[in-house]
């Protein structure tokens, strides 16, 4: 493309060269001419004034566009510049809460092996020393031992389903939600209601999949241990393609304006900033928590 500021530039070197050439030709004949011919002379002297005028005009308009480039170049670095740094302080962020969430896994595993699985695990050996020694009530003991090894077994098993991935490729999104959901009402009275709207699984890569079903997972992991809440409205929406997803309860709720997110909430707002999402949180005392999240696929 052509550059129009350079064929700028040109023409004014041809008229700079043009005013240089005229000026000096201007003093020559100025030389030649008698006293006789002071009006030509007088015409002559005042367009070298106005020549010199126009050339220190093209001058001034040349440097002060030139000045004004350099700025503009200047100010289009220190922009590339913060925007560069905004995008390492975000990729710092984000390592530093997917490390956080890491860490926090980590202690979540720890407590629940050292409140239940080990706590189980003491009676069993409680149990088996009994039995050793009191050979009358061995067989009843050994048979305790038996069922705490089966709730053992279940605590493990329970663990290992909250802590690693669903077979998403196998099951699929919502079967493993449905499945999540069959598991809680299990061991807890809260009613839970999955709606989803537009939603297909063959539109959503395993790993967005995966990341919904934590998220959902995370939340109502929160609800059942803050919220003392009797009913979960789940909501997965798909429009063209932008994903939805509503997560509302009926508990206690809190004031976001004081209350610190937790670090469920923080695991939730890592998860998606790596998908560019955004989350909402509608909550207030005594009336319950919604949380509403939403990304681009």
């Amino acid at each position: 493309m052509k550059n129009p500021f350079s064929s700028s530039v040109k023409l004014a070197a041809v008229f700079l060269v043009f005013g240089v050439t005229w000026i000096f030709a201007s003093d020559l004949i100025s030389k030649q001419i008698t006293r006789n011919d002071l009006e030509l002379y007088s015409l002559i002297q005042h367009s070298k004034g106005v020549l010199f005028m126009i050339l220190a005009a093209v001058l001034i308009y040349f440097g002060s566009r030139k000045i004004v480039a350099q700025m503009e170049q200047e100010r289009e670095k220190w922009i590339q510049g913060k925007l560069e740094e905004e995008r390492e302080k975000q990729r710092l962020e984000i390592t530093q809460a997917v490390l956080t969430a890491q860490e926090a896994e980590r202690k979540k595993l720890g407590e629940e092996l050292h409140d239940n699985v080990n706590q189980l695990l003491g009676v069993v050996k409680l149990y088996v020393q009994h039995a050793q020694v009191n050979k009358e009530m061995q067989q009843e003991l050994l048979e305790k031992c038996s069922d705490y090894l089966i709730q053992v077994i279940e605590e493990i098993r329970q663990l290992s389903r909250s802590m690693l991935p669903p077979a998403l490729h196998e099951n699929g999104l919502l079967t493993s939600l449905h499945q999540l959901v069959d598991a809680i009402r299990v061991v807890n009275t809260l009613h839970i209601e999955l709606r989803n709207d537009g939603i297909k699984e063959t539109d959503l890569p395993e790993q967005v999949q995966l990341m919904l079903y934590r998220i959902i997972q995370e939340q109502l992991n929160n609800v059942l241990k803050h919220a003392a809440a009797s009913h979960v409205k789940i909501h997965l929406e798909q429009q063209n393609k932008t994903v939805h997803l509503t997560i509302s309860d009926n508990g206690k709720g809190f004031d976001p304006h004081t209350n610190i997110p937790g670090m469920g909430l923080m695991n939730i707002r890592s998860r998606l900033e790596q998908v560019n999402g955004k989350m909402l949180i509608h909550a207030a005392p005594e009336n319950g928590c919604t949380l509403a999240v939403s990304f681009h696929l």
